[in-house]
């Protein structure tokens, strides 16, 4: 990870954004995003997007299992999907992934937006989606150089 940088929200901004820079290929990035063997190891075992209206995801964070289904997937580099914890679907959050090839790798940029929420509960939810793709990205980035090590 060369370069990273991330936003909190506060109560009047319900999303959460991170930013960083990865030294690797803009296809590895992609593959890493959008099949099962690339999400495992920074999403977690078990991860699985082969199925885009059942999408299945560990959440390391709060150790829940979360759900999700893709809303849009652009092989150019933009990937956008919701999710949810399995136990609590009225938890729903969007996400938008985009790639874009820059000088010295790929740029990575994940924002993570909870709708029709009251603003203590965004600003809360928020910040802790920050914090867990934060630790999401910085997993993506590990497991791409020990893979390509």
């Amino acid at each position: 990870m060369e370069n990273a940088s991330a936003t909190t929200p506060s109560a009047d901004l319900p999303e959460a954004h991170i930013e960083l820079d990865l030294a690797a290929d803009f296809d590895d990035v992609w593959h890493a995003l959008t099949s099962d063997d690339g999400l495992a190891p920074w999403m977690g075992e078990g991860a699985s997007i082969d199925e885009p209206d059942d999408l299945r995801f560990p959440d390391p964070v709060t150790g829940r299992p979360r759900r999700g289904i893709i809303d849009n997937i652009d092989p150019n580099g933009r990937l956008a999907f919701s999710w949810w914890p399995e136990d609590d679907p009225e938890l729903i959050t969007h996400v938008a992934i985009a790639l874009q090839p820059i000088d010295t790798g790929t740029r990575i940029s994940v924002t993570e937006t909870l709708p029709a929420a009251d603003r203590a509960l965004r600003a809360t939810a928020s910040m802790s989606a920050s914090a867990s793709w934060a630790w999401r990205c910085a997993a993506l980035s590990v497991s791409h150089l020990a893979v390509h090590a």
